[in-house]
């Protein structure tokens, strides 16, 4: 009878001790749980990337969406305590310690489509807020030219690129003048290949990125500070090469969210952002709220 108790009490202690780790384990996770949502939320700055906008439904997909969809992302913005800062701000809160708030999220636009002009420059005045271009020099300037144009394909000219900083609907930034490409067996975007020596590489970027940066001054009397990795390509040798053009802010296609730091920034260091892909179909709660 003993034994036969003692067997009860021995099994009733273990049960006791494995429930209690089940628990423990639950309040544990739980718990980091909820600082992990609060570390999303506070203090994060998130980057949206999109690219083209279009009102076609069967063109819609993971780079294109609808001007409803991007309007839907702005109200969710305002309505849920994140702020949309400017790639200025950034560049303040690294050199001049001035804080971000703590919600920030910043809104760019690769490639530079004549739709930012069509669809996208009324929600942003409307909303008062506004987005990172990052153009592609070689399609600025035949879009610039007279030549057959469509929302499905054409890219900003130089006019609507000034006007659109006029009305400070855009910042600008630079996508490469014709590196924006990607074919098999050859280069994609500006990484470095493997027969390419260090002098040709940065030989490279001179003629291309370098170039696409005097021509916009020429244009608009400024050089961006902003460079956009086409399709998030580079190289080891890249961001140096990029710091000495003269730039301060990378953008990655990397898809994490960004927490802030320049407690060991060194002025002139880059600012090397990585940005969650807006597709269409997908709520902005979901990239917003991790």
């Amino acid at each position: 009878m003993n034994n036969k108790l003692a067997g009860v009490c021995a099994v009733f202690c273990l049960a006791v001790i494995i429930f209690g780790n089940i628990l423990l384990c639950y309040f544990e996770y739980t718990e980091k749980k909820a600082v992990a949502v609060q570390n999303f939320k506070e203090g994060s700055l998130i980057v949206l990337m999109y690219h083209q906008v279009s009102t076609n439904p069967n063109a819609l997909g993971k780079y294109v969406i609808s001007p409803e969809e991007f309007e839907s992302d702005l109200e969710y913005i305002e309505k849920n305590g994140y702020t949309i800062v400017t790639v200025k701000q950034i560049i303040d809160y690294y050199e001049n310690n001035t804080p971000l708030p703590s919600k920030a999220v910043l809104l760019t636009f690769d490639d530079g489509y004549e739709t930012l002009n069509a669809y996208i420059e009324p929600i942003l005045t409307e909303h008062n807020a506004s987005v990172v271009v990052s153009v592609i020099g070689k399609y600025t300037d035949l879009y610039s030219a007279n030549v057959a144009r469509s929302l499905s394909y054409s890219h900003l000219s130089w006019t609507q690129i000034k006007d659109m900083l006029a009305n400070n609907i855009i910042e600008l930034g630079n996508h490469t003048y014709e590196l924006h490409t990607c074919e098999s067996g050859k280069r994609t975007g500006i990484q470095k290949l493997d027969s390419e020596t260090s002098d040709e590489y940065k030989k490279l970027l001179e003629n291309d990125v370098l170039a696409f940066n005097d021509e916009i001054e020429q244009e608009l009397g400024f050089r961006p500070t902003v460079f956009a990795y086409p399709f998030g390509c580079c190289s080891s040798e890249s961001e140096e090469i990029l710091k000495e053009f003269g730039f301060k802010v990378i953008l990655t296609c990397e898809e994490k969210v960004n927490y802030p730091d320049n407690s060991e920034y060194k002025k002139g260091d880059l600012i090397k952002l990585y940005r969650f892909n807006r597709p269409h179909g997908k709520n902005i709660s979901n990239i917003l709220q991790g």
